[in-house]
């Protein structure tokens, strides 16, 4: 039996502050260990402008061909890999503010980064088919539920065999309605906006494994858990450092 091996990654958010291009570059250098040639994206692989207010102060470059040209600098690239993505959100206000589709602009600077289009898109494998999703709507309490949402509306007869979501920042894998049902997690840390939400981010990437009839389907999340850098932590260390003991004069 022959089996697909490919990656999902999501909201790598890039052009942001708060952007893990270290955490990524070591996913990608882990996929091209492995021989995986094809890396499936699901959404908001730039930071985009002005999404919510105050946005624009924690980006690293601001403008559709700014965020493009940065994308194309730093988007890590490997031998053999080509990554296949769709906008979201964030991605898609460049389209709102200033008419530019960055899809388009990266890929033309990036052969190896395959625009799918906006919001979505459908892939084949043999008989088998994967939805690449950036839904709407905003982060839930139970991580499955946006989920059922948008499966529960899709017409009979049209529904994928996978669906990969972005958006949420989250990560899991279920099966409903005979439909394997993966969050794609994120390449970003929390940030002012996500911690006033109380959202923490789930950092990593999946590797998929699955024969065209999905008989066999395996998912395997590859976790990072690490913080970006020590100031948090050595912060706290100074707050709770212990006194230091009193030297005790000596004794006759």
């Amino acid at each position: 039996m022959t089996l697909e091996t490919i990656a999902i990654v999501s909201d790598t958010h890039l052009a942001s502050r708060s952007e893990r291009i270290d955490l990524l570059s070591n996913a990608y250098d882990i996929i091209a260990d492995r021989g995986i040639s094809d890396v499936f994206h699901s959404g908001d692989i730039t930071d985009g402008n002005r999404v919510y207010k105050g946005q624009e102060f924690f980006l690293k470059v601001t403008g559709a061909d700014a965020q493009a040209d940065y994308i194309a600098e730093h988007y890590p690239k490997r031998e053999g890999v080509t990554t296949h993505f769709i906008l979201g959100n964030h991605d898609m206000s460049h389209f709102d503010r200033e008419g530019a589709d960055i899809g388009r602009l990266i890929s033309h600077l990036r052969p190896d980064l395959d625009y799918l289009g906006q919001y979505y898109a459908r892939v084949k494998f043999g008989s088998a088919t994967m939805d690449l999703v950036h839904p709407g709507g905003g982060f839930q309490y139970a991580i499955s539920y946006g989920v059922q949402r948008y499966v529960n509306e899709l017409e009979g007869g049209s529904k994928a065999n996978i669906i990969i979501f972005g958006h949420w920042h989250r990560t899991g894998y279920f099966v409903y309605r005979n439909i394997h049902c993966v969050l794609g997690g994120a390449f970003q840390d929390q940030n002012d906006y996500t911690r006033r939400r109380g959202l923490q981010p789930n950092k990593g990437f999946w590797i998929l494994q699955f024969d065209e009839r999905l008989s066999v389907f395996i998912p395997k999340w590859h976790a990072y858990y690490e913080l970006k850098d020590d100031r948090i932590v050595r912060q706290m260390s100074k707050i709770h450092k212990p006194h230091p003991k009193k030297k005790r004069g000596k004794t006759t």
